[in-house]
């Protein structure tokens, strides 16, 4: 499904260098790299690059409540298999859906089966105060009806 909008696309406001873990690191590295690059999930990667799963602070912590986390610990005893994808063309309403719905901060991008990107849920919030102070003229239901109609227009394309 075409979106009529280009610049509600993910491919606009994406980042496009995700790092990612393998199902062999360690807790102990994915929480390092949580913290150093601010994120609270990573997506697990086979050795053939391809997304097998994620692994998220939340999950991480699920395991330290029902078990001790040694350097022996890895990604693969603890990673989730399904993983919601989205598409460069997808629109943003549906990210902001998919937030809304789950306890998630980042959403992750694919293009057939590749992930090629991701969009943290902050960033959604900062696109919107963008949008806000663009149309600080407009009342409030001036922006929903505005938002509901691009949604129609993409529901219908």
């Amino acid at each position: 499904m075409n979106n009529p909008h280009p610049l509600l696309e993910l491919q606009s406001i994406m980042q496009r260098n995700v790092k990612t873990v393998t199902p062999d690191t360690t807790l102990y590295d994915a929480v390092t790299l949580f913290q150093r690059q601010n994120v609270s999930s990573l997506p697990v990667v086979n050795k053939d690059n391809a997304v097998c799963g994620i692994i998220s602070q939340q999950d991480i912590i699920r395991f330290m409540l029902n078990d001790v986390i040694t350097m022996k610990s890895f990604v693969k005893d603890h990673m989730r298999k399904n993983i919601v994808k989205f598409f460069p063309s997808d629109c943003i309403i549906d990210v902001c859906e998919f937030f809304v719905k789950s306890t998630e901060s980042e959403a992750f991008i694919f293009s057939k089966d590749s992930l090629v990107g991701m969009i943290k849920r902050n960033e959604i919030l900062d696109l919107l105060m963008v949008v806000l102070e663009t149309q600080v003229l407009m009342d409030k239901s001036t922006v929903h009806n505005n938002i509901t109609d691009l949604h129609k227009e993409r529901r219908v394309v």
